[in-house]
C-alpha cells in the first residue's frame, strides 16, 4: 500500500482540487497487459503449486483512497491505494505507512477508480449517481455511512471494497415495497 501526501492550501478552490484529484484518477486509463505464453496441460500436482508463482492482483487493487486533514490556513491530502506510483500525481510526500496527519485526524473525502467516484455527503439520504463526463460517473454516498463504520488510512483495499458493498446492498429497497 503506497501513502502520498500532498499540502494544500485551504482556500476557495480546495474543494474543487480535492475532487479534480479525483477525477484525474478515475479518468486514468490503465493498460491491460497481455498474457504471453502458450496453453499447455499439467498434471494435479504441478496444477496446485503453479498459483504461487503468480502475482494475481486483488479486484480492489484499482481503488485509490482520498483523506483529509485541515488546520487553520493549511490543508492536506493524502492518497492512499495499490497502484499510485503509475498515476502521474502532483508532487508530495511518499510513505509507506499512513503518517501522521500535520493538522487534525485524517477525515475519508472520497475513493476513485477507472470510471468512478465515491463521495461522501452530508446532505443526501439516499445513495445516488450522475454522470461526470462520457467515461466518469459520480456516486454519492450519505456520509452517515461512515459513523460506526470508519474507512481507515491503514485498511487494506479489499476491506475497503467489503464494507462499500455492504453500504450500497444495506440501500436496497425492500421486496415487499414493489408489486412483482
Amino acid at each position: 500500500m503506497d501513502y502520498l501526501v500532498l499540502g494544500l492550501e485551504d482556500d476557495d478552490s480546495l474543494e474543487e482540487k480535492l475532487h479534480g484529484l479525483l477525477e484525474h484518477i478515475a479518468g486514468h486509463k490503465r493498460v491491460e497487459v497481455p498474457l504471453v505464453g502458450y496453453e499447455t496441460q499439467v498434471g494435479p500436482s504441478l496444477r496446485d503449486v503453479l498459483p504461487f508463482f503468480g502475482d494475481v492482483p486483488s479486484s480492489g487493487d484499482g481503488w485509490v483512497r482520498l483523506y483529509g486533514s485541515f488546520g487553520d490556513q493549511t490543508g492536506f491530502a493524502m492518497m492512499v491505494g495499490n497502484c499510485l506510483r503509475g498515476l502521474n500525481l502532483p508532487m508530495g510526500s511518499w510513505y509507506s505507512s499512513p503518517p501522521d496527519p500535520p493538522g487534525g485526524p485524517w477525515g475519508l473525502i472520497g475513493m476513485a477508480d477507472q470510471g468512478w467516484i465515491v463521495l461522501f455527503d452530508d446532505t443526501i439520504q439516499e445513495p445516488m449517481k450522475e454522470r461526470l463526463s462520457d467515461s466518469v460517473m459520480v456516486a454519492y454516498i450519505p456520509l452517515e455511512v461512515l459513523e460506526g463504520n470508519p474507512i481507515e488510512p491503514h485498511m487494506e483495499s479489499e476491506e475497503v471494497q467489503r464494507i462499500t458493498l455492504r453500504w450500497l446492498l444495506s440501500y436496497l429497497p425492500d421486496r415487499e415495497d414493489y408489486d412483482v
